[in-house]
């Protein structure tokens, strides 16, 4: 019983810190537990079984695909960004996309 608290404590102090380095204007609920970062790349993946593309996207956590009708919020930076947390398979699942709103 006692190794297993400091691996509870530090997997709780890695998720702190994935909060803590959001930006502040990042939605609470994007920030709270998820590991969100600046988008690096944006990619369309055809199924091979059919099915119709879907899009795809990485941040320095790794890459996720954004499953459809998913809400995407406005970033207020002019850059892309994502938040991602792991699904009980272990697969990055994006729980907030943020994209720049169009200019005027």
């Amino acid at each position: 019983m006692v190794k297993i608290v400091p691996v509870v404590l530090t997997l709780s102090g890695l998720a702190l810190d994935a909060a803590s380095s959001a930006p502040a204007w990042y939605p609470r609920e994007c920030a709270a537990i998820d590991y969100c970062a600046s988008v690096e790349h944006v990619f369309w993946v055809s199924p091979t079984d059919g099915r119709p593309p879907q899009v795809s996207i990485t941040s320095l956590h790794g890459t996720a695909t954004v499953q459809r009708e998913f809400v995407v919020r406005a970033s207020k930076d002019r850059h892309m960004h994502v938040c991602m947390r792991f699904d009980p398979f272990g697969d990055l699942e994006v729980t907030c996309l943020l994209v720049p709103a169009t200019a005027p």
